[in-house]
């Protein structure tokens, strides 16, 4: 279920952040919180997974299929929540311009 982020994108995260918080160990903190973010998607992805298996069983003739669309789908649902209670966190912190 690994999600990748671009050169680019993790780049640009880490100057934003330096620039911002007047630092140079951007770099290091957007690799640590993109990986501690990915860990915890998956962590919360395997727990509700595993939940529905052990009380609704699963369909062994539409799991490879239905089981990776539904990795898919669960892993969107969650990377969004992780923004959306990323923005309001960086908002209640007086972090606006970074949320923009």
């Amino acid at each position: 279920m690994k999600v990748s982020y671009s050169a680019d994108e993790c780049a640009s995260a880490a100057a934003e952040f330096d620039r911002h918080e007047h630092r140079k160990d951007g770099e290091r903190v957007v690799q640590k919180l993109t990986g501690s973010l990915d860990l915890l998607r998956d962590c919360l992805y395997l727990r509700i997974h595993r939940d529905v298996e052990q009380s609704v069983g699963f369909d062994s003739m539409l799991m490879p299929v239905s089981e990776l669309k539904a990795e898919r789908q669960t892993a969107d649902e969650i990377e969004q929540y992780q923004v959306a209670e990323g923005a309001a966190a960086a908002v209640r912190h007086r972090i606006d311009d970074i949320v923009r």
